[in-house]
């Protein structure tokens, strides 16, 4: 069992959260990405938000409010005006960067308001099924739908509300907004994951959907530490502290389970092949193994 106050010395428990970053972190927000200003190596992140559907035609248009301008959001956010820039992006299911997009919409401020003005290619069986479930959200409130957008970072700055930290995001590089699950994000419960049709959602989406919700969850604990030790060097409270090493301890029994599950699956796949190696390389590293 970790040491719940502090985790000074503790070496295995600088080991769980080790492996916790790794394999829902650090494998997934640094990447390649295409971005209306080409490909580049940076941190991606996305953000969700309950969004306001404030159209959605038959001919697959749409209008969603995706952030409110000048206001401290639920991950301690400032988006500044301007800060889009009028981008036009990509519309994919779910943040799938393996999927075709579904069409593609344009970022525009409408007083405090963020707007993505957007169209769904038609032709595609996936937009189709995304627009037809937008008309229904709206024509049946209230309003559920959630849309998120992944972006990277041009130029923020730090500042300090009611004695917490912000960041001000002053120019991001939009690259792409997708419609997502309720449970994806940040701050709300687990709901039931199903299709329009009542059916469990194809499993990789599921997968995705909670890796995701991980990653920023891990992501927000690192921020608001790094935020307050800046500060006055007090990092995270007692209660935060606690509850962060029981979730990397849950994590960590998970992972087990999932390891052994895996282990068991003998795919010739290339891709899977590199997915075995890199986690028997990281099981390796952690006991000991120098490679």
């Amino acid at each position: 069992m970790l040491q719940k106050p502090g985790m000074v010395g503790d070496v295995e428990g600088v080991r769980v959260l080790a492996r916790v970053q790794y394999v829902l972190v650090a494998q997934t927000p640094t990447m390649g990405a295409e971005t209306p200003k080409g490909w580049r190596i940076m941190t991606i992140e996305y953000k969700a938000i309950d969004a306001g559907i404030k159209q959605a035609g038959e001919d697959g248009s749409f209008e969603a409010v995706i952030a409110t301008l000048g206001v401290v959001d639920r991950d301690g956010d400032i988006v500044e005006p301007g800060a889009f820039g009028n981008a036009t992006v990509h519309v994919l299911p779910a943040h799938d960067s393996g999927s075709v997009s579904l069409g593609k919409a344009q970022i525009v401020e409408r007083g405090n308001l963020a707007i993505a003005v957007g169209q769904f290619n038609m032709e595609i069986q996936k937009a189709v099924d995304w627009s037809s479930s937008l008309r229904f959200d709206l024509k049946h409130p209230p309003s559920i739908q959630q849309w998120s957008w992944g972006f990277v970072i041009e130029k923020d700055s730090r500042d300090t509300i009611d004695g917490d930290p912000v960041r001000r995001l002053i120019d991001v590089d939009t690259f792409e907004i997708s419609p997502v699950v309720r449970a994806a994000s940040v701050g709300t419960g687990t709901l039931s994951a199903k299709s329009e049709g009542g059916e469990p959602l194809p499993l990789v989406e599921q997968i995705k959907g909670a890796t995701g919700t991980v990653a920023e969850l891990v992501a927000r604990i690192r921020e608001i530490a790094e935020g307050r030790r800046e500060k006055d060097g007090r990092g995270l409270g007692p209660e935060v502290r606690i509850a962060t090493v029981e979730m990397a301890e849950e994590c960590s029994k998970l992972l087990d389970e999932l390891a052994a599950t895996i282990e068991k699956e003998v795919l010739p796949d290339p891709e899977v092949s590199k997915a075995a190696a890199r986690w028997l390389a990281m099981e390796a590293t952690r006991v000991g193994v120098e490679l």
